[in-house]
């Protein structure tokens, strides 16, 4: 499981929904698509894009932005290993969703095989151990 969350510096008050900070500028990564977050703001959504994770967390430290919307299995890792250098109200959770993976048309293997594959990694661990790393 992974989602989108919207954090914000504890500088500011918590919003309690999406639409308490409409007009209010917030870290987004470059190029992604952040449907949920645009549907529920509108010409609200203020974005104030970055290349990452880490950048949006600096610009948050900063004070260039007062939310940043964050993926959250990056964004849980990083606050395992100390890497979130501010302090945060509990997240906002904006989207959720399970992870799936994409094969690329050109791959060298086919869906089946992928599919069979992760089934394997799934049925003796294999997966849950990697993923586990990251919790």
């Amino acid at each position: 499981d992974d989602g989108e969350l919207l954090v914000t510096a504890t500088r500011r008050a918590a919003p309690l929904r999406l639409q308490d900070v409409a007009g209010q500028r917030i870290g987004t990564i470059a190029g992604f698509e952040y449907r949920e977050v645009a549907a529920a703001l509108g010409t609200g959504f203020k974005r104030d894009d970055g290349p990452n994770l880490e950048s949006l967390l600096r610009k948050l430290a900063l004070g260039r932005v007062d939310h940043a919307l964050v993926g959250r299995a990056s964004f849980e890792y990083l606050l395992r290993r100390g890497e979130v250098p501010l302090a945060l109200h509990p997240p906002l959770v904006v989207a959720h969703w399970r992870t799936s993976c994409a094969l690329s048309p050109h791959a060298a293997v086919t869906l089946t095989e992928l599919d069979a594959v992760l089934g394997a990694m799934q049925g003796d661990g294999t997966l849950t151990r990697i993923v586990d790393r990251y919790r």
